[in-house]
């Protein structure tokens, strides 16, 4: 059945790289067999470089890209310390080369203050040395991410959320992402993505009414990401 529906789409399974993981815990023991080979059923597994946890855990996705960022920036010294490249290309530079895989997923994370808190260290110390803020020439964490026009990871991550959502918003209401948004009711969703995301509102003072009428228009909902961007900037 399940290599009939693949094939349907143009697709092969390959059942060496195939495994089964469900959010089922403790663990399932499901009896899946393709081509009459069984699937292992795993905790983890690494999908679009991302490691999924059968928890929803992020800890160990947050490890591996943090370790990736370091060796990634290592690599790339003798452009960070070239005196013939200007400070402000070093940043798009190192925001191109270094966050995009170093905050990738970054809107389906957990809050966990630990690894971003290691991350963050990771960051400040990264842009201190590329733009040459060294004692006694020193500065707040503030000013730097100021003068790098960004701001912190969890501003960055709560941006990064209420971006997409606009897209899910704008989805169908038999979708299937769309549903999953709401699969718990607001008043019962403190924990969830869903109420993390609706603290985050409140806390730059945007009602969740606002963000749903504004999603509508796609055109309306970037003006008001850039106003949130500008928000965020001005007051990390």
């Amino acid at each position: 059945m399940v290599i009939q529906a693949a094939g349907f789409f143009g697709l092969k399974i390959n059942v060496d790289k195939t495994k089964l993981m469900t959010s089922l815990y403790p663990p399932s023991n499901m009896n899946l067999t393709i081509q009459g080979r069984k699937i292992v059923e795993v905790q983890q597994l690494k999908y679009l470089v991302v490691i999924l946890d059968r928890k929803g855990n992020t800890k160990l996705d947050l490890i591996a890209k943090l370790n990736k960022g370091r060796m990634k920036y290592r690599s790339l010294m003798k452009i960070w310390s070239s005196n013939q490249i200007s400070i402000p290309l070093k940043i798009r530079l190192f925001k191109i080369l270094i966050f995009s895989s170093l905050f990738y997923g970054i809107e389906t994370w957990k809050d966990t203050k630990q690894e971003s808190k290691k991350m963050q260290t990771f960051v400040n110390k990264c842009l201190r040395y590329i733009t040459k803020t060294f004692y006694p020439y020193n500065t707040t964490n503030y000013n730097l991410w100021s003068r790098c026009d960004t701001f912190p990871i969890y501003r960055l991550g709560e941006y990064r959320k209420i971006e997409v959502l606009g897209h899910i918003l704008r989805q169908a209401p038999n979708n299937l992402v769309y549903q999953a948004l709401f699969i718990t009711p607001l008043d019962e969703s403190s924990h969830s993505w869903f109420g993390r995301l609706n603290r985050s509102l409140s806390g730059i003072g945007l009602s969740w009414d606002f963000i749903q009428r504004a999603s509508s228009d796609r055109k309306t909902y970037k003006i008001v990401l850039r106003l949130i961007y500008e928000h965020l900037t001005n007051n990390c």
